[in-house]
C-alpha cells in the first residue's frame, strides 16, 4: 500500500497543471481521460472527496459549464488533491 501512496504522490503531483494545460489546449480527449482516470484512482485509494470533485468536474465539462463554474469545480478538485498530498505525505513522509 506504501509504494502504492508512493507512486501516486510521484505521479500525481502535478496532475492540476496538466490537466489545465489540456484544457487550455482544447484537448477534450486527454480532459476526460485524465479526469476519469483520477476518479478511479482516488476511489482505490479511499479518497472519496476527490473522487467526487473529479466527478463533478467531469459533468461540469461534459456539460459544457462556463468557465466560472469550470474554474470553481477545478479550484475544489486542486483543494482535494492538496489534502491527499498532504495526508499521504503526514501519514507517510517517505511515500
Amino acid at each position: 500500500y506504501r509504494r502504492m501512496l508512493r507512486i501516486f504522490v510521484e505521479r500525481e503531483r502535478h496532475f492540476i497543471s496538466q490537466w489545465q494545460a489540456a484544457w487550455q489546449q482544447g484537448d477534450q480527449e486527454t480532459v476526460k481521460r485524465l479526469l476519469h482516470t483520477m476518479q478511479s484512482v482516488a476511489n482505490t485509494l479511499g479518497a472519496s472527496g476527490l473522487a467526487n470533485a473529479c466527478q463533478q468536474l467531469a459533468a461540469d465539462v461534459q456539460a459544457q459549464a462556463s468557465a466560472d463554474r469550470i474554474a470553481q469545480s477545478v479550484s475544489v478538485m486542486a483543494d482535494e488533491m492538496d489534502l491527499v498530498l498532504a495526508g499521504i505525505e503526514a501519514a507517510w513522509p517517505d511515500a
